[in-house]
């Protein structure tokens, strides 16, 4: 079989299984600790692994026409979406940023809101409180002017996880905290299956400020907060990073490899190992991708010697 058939052949498939069609069902595993509904929440699809043949209603519309489903506010793109930024595309420094100065009084204007410089910031005995405050008011990117609150981070430090997502959805904006609505109920029970709790780890994202629409961050706005979030991960000193979703595995590991290729082995981020594993907004629309999630999670219970709450 060449190459190009077999390469043909997987896209194929991957077409397939998105437009409902060629999916294969996994039967027969147990229920995983975080499976079944949030406190609250009643189903309102029928289940494809409990469901009578020909009870479950397949769309004849044409995937072209086809329009996905909507997203909650505090869900992040799909790996469906188009793919991330070019890694390889130059990208503006602070020296080449026009900050408005002119010697001509009549043409003369503010300059443009910067992010606070973080190069010359004595870490020696900084706290994370410190760190906060120190960014709480950064506008370096057009996020800056759109959102309501910035969402730093919250958790234990020193800690032996730091979980990390792409950014905040409309509920943490709202709170100014990480990881409160649906999707942050799930991640709370996937830690507690591991044995820990909430206050146990250090939970912060990608961006700090909400993308509109909940739209992916794009290049620039990555990349003003990246200098923060590296100077948390040297606070929060932890044994493990677990990227949470498509985004925060690409930019943390510089790769455009999708989240399917990259979840299920070890990587590193500096000398730091690194698991990627699904964001949980995707595993609420995604219930069989649990499976796989819980055995990510349980190479990290491997690595840390963890017990486990199951």
């Amino acid at each position: 079989m060449s190459d190009d058939y077999t390469t043909l052949l997987g896209a194929l498939k991957t077409w397939l299984s998105h437009h409902g069609r060629g999916v294969t069902l996994v039967h027969g595993f147990d229920l995983f600790p975080f499976e079944g509904p949030l406190p609250g929440e009643v189903p309102t699809e029928p289940s494809l692994e409990t469901a009578a043949p020909g009870s479950v209603e397949v769309s004849q519309e044409p995937a072209a026409t086809r329009k996905p489903p909507p997203r909650g506010d505090d869900e992040p793109p799909t790996d469906n979406d188009p793919p991330p930024y070019n890694y390889d595309e130059p990208q503006g420094f602070e020296d080449e940023v026009d900050f408005g100065f002119t010697t001509d009084p009549a043409q003369s204007r503010e300059p443009e809101p910067a992010r606070p410089d973080l190069a010359h910031l004595d870490m020696t005995n900084i706290t994370m409180e410190d760190l906060r405050s120190f960014w709480k008011e950064c506008l370096g990117c057009k996020l800056g002017s759109t959102r309501k609150n910035m969402v730093f981070g919250e958790g234990a430090v020193p800690a032996r996880i730091f979980f990390i997502g792409e950014g905040p959805g409309a509920q943490e904006d709202e709170q100014g905290r990480p990881f409160v609505g649906k999707a942050g109920q799930l991640l709370d029970r996937m830690i507690e299956a591991m044995g820990l709790t909430r206050d146990q780890i250090y939970i912060g994202n990608i961006v700090k400020c909400r993308p509109p629409g909940n739209r992916d961050p794009e290049t620039d706005e990555m990349l003003s907060c990246m200098p923060v979030l590296e100077r948390q991960i040297e606070l929060v000193r932890p044994e493990v990073i677990v990227s949470l979703g498509r985004i925060s595995a690409q930019v943390l590991l510089s790769t455009t490899r999708s989240l399917s290729k990259l979840r299920g082995s070890w990587h590193t981020y500096g000398t730091i190992p690194l698991l990627a594993t699904y964001h949980p907004a995707y595993l609420l629309r995604n219930p069989a991708a649990k499976k796989a999630a819980w055995e990510d999670l349980q190479m990290v219970m491997k690595q840390l010697n963890l017990a486990g709450n199951t």
